[in-house]
């Protein structure tokens, strides 16, 4: 117990913590690395949260960060060029779409849509965050100092997945392996496409900009900056596409994994205390 209560003074004796929140405005788009699905539209989002920097040493120049909160919206809208079964795990509102003949769809599971449909993706994170904060010294009597926060890396529980899937007329029908497949078009909003985002998210990125104390006695620190990160993983999970192009028409819907990841650029407004 000794060794334990010498070593927590030490790290106490060299380092300082501080506790801060913060407020980030976001504009977050989505890209594919399939050539027929393409980025067609951002969301604007916010995170806000709470942040610790843990100081090492005895300056106030080098930092451990970590923290929590939540972050909404993140995602973009993409366009499938050909269509398909976009979101085969989620029960979509069948009185929203129609197929060549303006009747609804027995059900909601499973759709196809034809070309040119774009589905917007809205998930809402809980992030747990770490990072390195390098924090210069201060700017002569100015009580500015700059800061650079790199890297970030955040580890992202989804909690809850909205999307808006807008379906032109595109193709009437097409064949696979089994039978013919009706394409249906509509436009739903609000659908909750949980079942159809991947469980886990890791993004990595990095961020700068200055603090500035108000009293030259110490006290609260203002922070201004800017932040962009990029999820590591695939947001979306399986899906089935259509390719009109494919020979035998039986072949034509294949299922991918398109890898469709998400990409913020944050303003960030918070207090250090």
């Amino acid at each position: 117990m000794s060794l334990i209560a010498g070593a927590l003074s030490t790290v106490d004796a060299q380092s300082k913590f501080k506790f801060g929140v913060h407020l980030d405005p976001t504009i977050s788009f989505m890209g594919s690395n399939d050539k027929s699905v393409t980025a067609a539209g951002s969301n604007i989002g916010l995170r806000f949260g709470v942040q610790g920097d843990l100081y090492i040493g005895e300056s106030e120049n080098y930092a451990i960060t970590f923290g929590t909160g939540f972050v909404l919206g993140a995602g973009g809208t993409l366009e499938y060029r050909d269509g398909g079964r976009l979101l085969p795990n989620t029960d979509l509102d069948k009185s929203a779409f129609k197929d060549y003949a303006n009747v609804n769809p027995s059900s909601g599971e499973n759709l196809a849509f034809g070309a040119g449909t774009t589905v917007k993706y809205s998930v809402n994170y809980v992030p747990i965050s770490a990072g390195f904060k390098i924090t210069t010294k201060e700017f002569g009597q100015s009580f500015i100092r700059a800061f650079f926060h790199l890297p970030t890396l955040d580890i992202l529980i989804p909690v809850s997945a909205r999307g808006k899937i807008s379906a032109g007329a595109g193709y009437t029908m097409a064949q696979d392996s089994s039978n013919y497949r009706v394409f249906y078009k509509g436009e739903s909003s609000g659908e909750n496409i949980y079942s159809d985002i991947v469980p886990l998210q890791i993004a990595a990125g990095l961020g700068a900009g200055v603090e500035w104390s108000p009293n030259e006695e110490g006290g609260i620190r203002l922070i201004g900056g800017i932040y962009y990160n990029a999820a590591v993983l695939d947001v979306t999970k399986k899906v089935t596409l259509y390719d009109p192009l494919v020979n035998p028409t039986s072949a034509r819907f294949s299922e991918k994994n398109p890898r469709s990841a998400f990409q913020n650029v944050s303003l960030r407004i918070g207090v250090i205390f």
